[in-house]
């Protein structure tokens, strides 16, 4: 039963299930999403909002670059769906100031 669950609690984010939670990312940050399987297209719903690189491995660099939601589809060669979710862009929550002397 202990594995059944694990499995529940890991499969939202290759696949997610309609209204499951969005994948966050901040404003000008990027975030590795790793994939199961060799990506053949990539479709951005709002590229304004988050731009989707690829890594030589197949993973996906995702980018906040403004605040919004889109969303990501992966397809493989085949046309199969790899991954898609929501992705919610929004600026850190707390941002902070340093002051240097250089003197």
């Amino acid at each position: 039963m202990k594995r059944a669950l694990a499995s529940v609690a890991i499969s939202p984010l290759l696949a997610p299930a309609a209204g499951a939670d969005p994948f966050k990312v901040k404003i000008d940050q990027t975030v590795l999403v790793k994939l199961d399987a060799e990506p053949g297209s990539i479709i951005v719903g709002n590229p304004s909002i988050a731009n989707v690189s690829l890594t030589k491995e197949g993973g996906l660099l995702i980018t906040g670059k403004k605040n919004g939601n889109t969303n990501i589809i992966v397809l493989g060669a085949k046309g199969q769906t790899i991954w898609m979710n929501e992705i919610a862009v929004r600026k850190p929550a707390k941002a902070q100031l340093y002051l240097v002397n250089a003197s």
